[in-house]
């Protein structure tokens, strides 16, 4: 699973923080629901420090910075690794794009409230920059990110385990590096997330990769089993992935598909191999 691994130490405090802050959101997928309460939506945006009043389907920057508390949602000022709740400090990268290696950290956040109640942070050479997960945290899941450098900027994206399901499989979600802050990525308007089986090894067979400028979702049938696969591939720009072309076969067999994608493993979910 390329890195992503169960991380059970953060505990109920933060449970209860980030899914009170997800109450009375209608789901966790990346996809914007049709015809749902915009008001509602809007008000909970509000609230996340993530609404979109501009249209161009990114956060607005002015409701994102998360270095100061001010009540538009934002977490609370000076919080740095050391001061998380059951901190796991999970990796370096250089997520600011500046060649120097970056420390990112998780855990929950004094004081962060309903909107910052469990968030990433990374500490640069110009200090720590946080930000929220968005996402309804089950059972203590955030684990060892994967770095990738997708969106073609010089820093790296961090990508992470923001649920688990009792079911085995678990929800990613993407933090990255917008004009000197860190974000959680956006599509549609919510968190980008994907759904998938993440550990022990189980669940259809697929891959994220890394292009230009963005990635691809593979999947494919088992070997030996039926045949088909779809392909979808993606843009990420200013924190936004957006979708660019998706390609289905009901004929392609997992040997085919793997001749095309090397890194497709049997089973369950590769994440951003060979990507830094």
């Amino acid at each position: 699973m390329s890195g992503l691994t169960r991380h059970r130490g953060l505990g109920a405090v933060a449970v209860l923080a980030v899914l009170l802050a997800a109450c009375g959101d209608s789901g966790t997928s990346a996809q914007t629901d049709a015809g749902g309460d915009t008001s509602s939506s809007a008000a909970d945006a509000d609230r996340a420090g993530t609404r979109d009043t501009n249209d161009d389907d990114a956060p607005d920057q002015s409701q994102t910075e998360v270095r100061g508390t001010d009540g538009t949602g934002r977490c609370p000022a000076g919080v740095t690794a050391d001061t998380l709740g059951q901190p796991s400090v999970v990796g370096s990268a250089d997520v600011d794009g500046d060649g120097r290696p970056d420390e990112v950290s998780l855990g929950t956040v004094p004081g962060g409230g309903q909107a910052c109640g469990t968030a990433v942070l990374v500490t640069t050479a110009e200090g720590t920059f946080a930000a929220p997960v968005q996402l309804a945290v089950v059972d203590s899941p955030l684990g060892t990110p994967v770095f990738a450098q997708l969106d073609g900027a010089a820093g790296q994206e961090i990508v992470v385990t923001t649920s688990w399901s009792p079911r085995g499989g678990g929800e990613l979600g993407m933090f990255s590096w917008v004009d000197g802050r860190l974000v959680q990525v956006q599509q549609g308007g919510k968190p980008w997330s994907l759904f998938a089986t993440i550990d022990d090894g189980g669940g259809t067979p697929r891959l994220l990769s890394c292009t230009n400028g963005g990635f691809v979702d593979v999947a494919a049938y088992p070997p030996g089993a039926d045949t088909g696969s779809s392909v979808t591939a993606y843009v990420l720009r200013a924190g936004v992935v957006r979708p660019q072309e998706r390609t289905t076969t009901t004929t392609a067999t997992y040997a085919q598909v793997k001749s095309d994608y090397p890194a497709l493993p049997r089973s369950g979910l590769e994440v951003f191999p060979d990507c830094g």
